[in-house]
């Protein structure tokens, strides 16, 4: 098997996080990354790798101070992109400022209107932290930039999609669905779910939706866009930590079954470690050859639905729907 350097690279900036998110599947801790991991992590992912996507995460990275990033994007030489995905409900204008000029892509997360926002997304203390988004969020807009959000799909808003939407299209938001990683929402309603986000795109196009644009680019290429899609994420992405392990991707992060080695010692070698091997050579018994997809779906999705990573993603069903849905539109 040839071996495929992934050109995107989540960069675990702190595990400290300022919100307690029901759902998510994040150890939080006190660490974050030092300088040293930093500059080591970046100058191995530049030599490696033409033009990567650095894609800042946590943790909240921006607990970071502005001094961390403006390390990174001395590091890069002006030869890499980036994209931070933030709770954004810090009150930090100037570091803000300075992801806008230096072009981040900056990304949010918000499950909808208040109501249902306020169900799963709150502060540490328990208040709810949907004011400060917003504050965050106008800030962002009334300075031309318009952040895009990522919406998770749960128990409590899947039977609400057409609120969700009009709510992201007054704010002028633009829109990413995720199902949650637990068991919590099964696929048959998480299609649903999308067939009626569907419908209010087709009412509202101007609005712009990565699930649909990402499926449309799959079925015009007959490629995978998304790593979703995909029987291995080594393809598509790597994970540095807090402690420059390298892991799969930031959901694996910490648990050390998965960890491919030491980001000092390279990209390449971490591709090429055994686990490395191991997870690119993936196969499952996935009996529905779809074109479209690499054979099985999400390694953690797999794992953390039937406690096995090489078992089938029970979303991969969900994501041949999704693309069934755009083949409509032709």
């Amino acid at each position: 098997m040839s071996l495929v350097v992934p050109k995107k690279y989540f960069m675990m900036t702190t595990r400290r996080c300022n919100c307690d998110c029901d759902y998510c599947y994040a150890s939080p801790d006190n660490r974050d990354m030092s300088e040293e991991v930093l500059t080591t992590s970046t100058r191995q992912i530049m030599k490696t790798v033409a033009k990567p996507l650095f894609m800042w995460y946590g943790g909240e990275p921006i607990l970071r101070a502005r001094g961390f990033f403006e390390k990174a994007i001395e590091l890069q030489e002006g030869k890499a992109r980036n994209l931070i995905q933030t709770n954004l409900t810090l009150n930090k204008p100037e570091l803000l400022e300075f992801l806008l000029e230096n072009s981040f892509t900056i990304s949010t997360s918000i499950d909808g209107p208040r109501r249902l926002h306020d169900l799963r997304r709150r502060y540490c203390s328990g208040n709810s932290n949907f004011s400060d988004i917003e504050t965050n969020r106008a800030l962002l807009q009334e300075k031309g930039y318009t952040p895009w959000a990522i919406c998770v799909v749960s128990k409590t808003n899947v039977a609400h999609p057409e609120e969700i939407f009009d709510f992201f299209y007054e704010k002028g938001l633009n829109i990413r669905f995720c199902p949650t990683t637990t068991a919590e929402v099964n696929p048959v309603d998480y299609i649903k779910f999308m067939q009626r986000i569907h419908k209010k795109c087709q009412q509202k196009p101007e609005i712009k939706i990565s699930n649909f644009s990402k499926a449309r680019q799959t079925v015009i290429t007959g490629t995978p866009q998304e790593c979703d899609n995909m029987s291995n994420c080594l393809e598509n992405n790597l994970c540095i930590d807090v402690d420059g392990q390298i892991y799969p991707c930031n959901r694996f992060a910490g648990n050390q079954e998965f960890s491919l080695g030491e980001v000092e010692n390279g990209v390449l070698t971490a591709l090429n470690s055994k686990k490395g091997r191991e997870l690119a050579e993936r196969t499952t018994n996935c009996e529905h050859n779809c074109t479209t997809c690499l054979n099985g779906g999400c390694m953690f999705n797999a794992l953390s639905q039937h406690g096995d990573w090489k078992t089938v993603d029970d979303f991969c069903i969900a994501n041949q729907e999704l693309l069934n849905i755009v083949r409509q539109d032709e």
